[in-house]
């Protein structure tokens, strides 16, 4: 006949059991799970498992490593040289980091005024505020960069006027 833990009634072997070794690691794994869920604050009794495991999905999230890559939207900008090049954004717990590089394949049409649309983040990689940052770009320019709530990633404020070839990296890293 099986007994229970004190606090969490999880069931173990008793010697009275079918198999002579079994009961002792049982019990032992039954009280190793007992003292985690007291460590992480689980109320005995607690009949709401999805709770329990809810919390412990939270607690993965926040640990696991993904990435996306950025959808292009328009046709003016391209992967700049390689797939290492790719506009990829690494997520690590709830730390985003967006790197990459793009060309403009037309000549000047980042400009000191314009706020173009380049692409898209996919949705778990978006920022909850604007994120943004002055880039450095082909020889001697600069460029602004902007990553909006909403995915947009916009490309503006070119420091000159460029060819139809303007290289255009960039690394931002923002909280979620």
């Amino acid at each position: 006949m099986s007994l229970v833990t004190p606090n969490y009634s999880i069931p173990y072997l008793t010697p009275g059991d079918r198999m002579a070794q079994i009961p002792d690691v049982d019990k032992a794994q039954a009280l190793r799970i007992e003292s985690l869920l007291e460590t992480a604050n689980v109320p005995p009794g607690n009949p709401d498992l999805n709770d329990v495991l809810a919390r412990l999905n939270v607690a993965e999230a926040k640990l696991t490593k993904t990435q996306g890559v950025m959808t292009f939207t328009n046709s003016s900008f391209e992967i700049y040289t390689s797939p290492g090049d790719t506009p990829t954004v690494y997520k690590n717990g709830n730390t985003c980091m967006f790197i990459g590089a793009f060309r403009c394949t037309v000549a000047n049409l980042v400009t000191s005024v314009s706020n173009i649309v380049v692409g898209t983040l996919p949705l778990e990689y978006r920022p909850p505020q604007r994120i943004s940052g002055v880039m450095q770009g082909s020889g001697t320019m600069t460029w602004f960069v902007q990553i909006m709530p909403n995915g947009e990633v916009i490309a503006s404020r070119a420091s000159q006027d460029h060819n139809n070839n303007l290289w255009m990296p960039f690394c931002l890293t923002y909280i979620l």
